[in-house]
């Protein structure tokens, strides 16, 4: 991960090999001291450390970094202390972790914006298909849905527009795609498709006002091809 600020030559680097774990190695990575954090009074926060490196540190600009690790769970039950929402200081150190507050959930677009005039964190909650509004204390001060299935909920994106009264968020569908669509692509019979969609919804009431499908609107040989099983059920 690479932050530049202030001048092309400044910046910093700032790594760490927790993000790409598998289910197995996360679970051993928990027992490495020396590559999580780990605080008597919270047990539960084991947010990953990260090896900074300054580059002409005197040009980089003030900030913080906004991370969020995730994981595929194999087992509901599991939970990782490094997964969801942390905060960093520009040197590395840990100021804020979100595990225990979602749960131990995966956590995606983690950031700041502007929100009614107020600049707030916002980010996705996939396992409640909620996008998330934190105060300066890191409360929650709203919530909102746009899903009743976390597989319909593409959690790539939570903006904020119009003077913050509409939301962009995109929804995935999963479906099969007519056989002469499929031929197309060197597939014999109908192939399963993700059709991607964004949806505009009022801030306040959670409405929709407007939708654009990628259904019908975009070939399947214009697509990318991913070899997810021969069933729904599979991917």
């Amino acid at each position: 991960m690479y932050a530049h600020a202030g001048h092309p030559s400044a910046a910093v680097v700032l790594v760490t090999s927790a993000l790409f774990f598998t289910t197995t190695q996360a679970g051993e990575y928990h027992d490495e001291p020396d590559k999580v954090f780990s605080f008597k009074s919270r047990p539960d926060i084991r947010a990953p450390k990260w090896n900074v490196t300054f580059h002409d540190e005197i040009r980089l600009s003030p900030g913080y970094w906004f991370v969020a690790p995730y994981e595929k769970y194999v087992d509901d039950l599991d939970t990782y202390g490094w997964v969801g929402p942390h905060i960093y200081d520009g040197h590395g150190d840990l100021v804020w972790s979100g595990n225990n507050q979602f749960d131990g959930a995966n956590i995606m677009d983690f950031r700041l914006q502007n929100v009614s005039g107020v600049e707030s964190l916002t980010l996705v909650d996939n396992n409640l298909s909620k996008g998330i509004v934190l105060n300066s204390q890191y409360e929650i001060v709203e919530s909102m849905q746009w899903g009743d299935d976390p597989i319909d909920i593409n959690d790539h994106e939570f903006q904020w527009v119009d003077n913050n009264t509409r939301n962009l968020v995109i929804n995935s569908a999963w479906t099969r795609a007519p056989v002469e669509a499929s031929r197309t692509v060197g597939f014999d019979g109908e192939c399963n498709t993700i059709f991607e969609s964004f949806k505009e919804l009022n801030a306040t009431t959670g409405e929709e006002t407007f939708r654009w499908d990628s259904y019908n609107h975009i070939r399947l040989n214009e697509s990318t091809h991913m070899n997810f099983g021969d069933t729904i059920d599979q991917a």
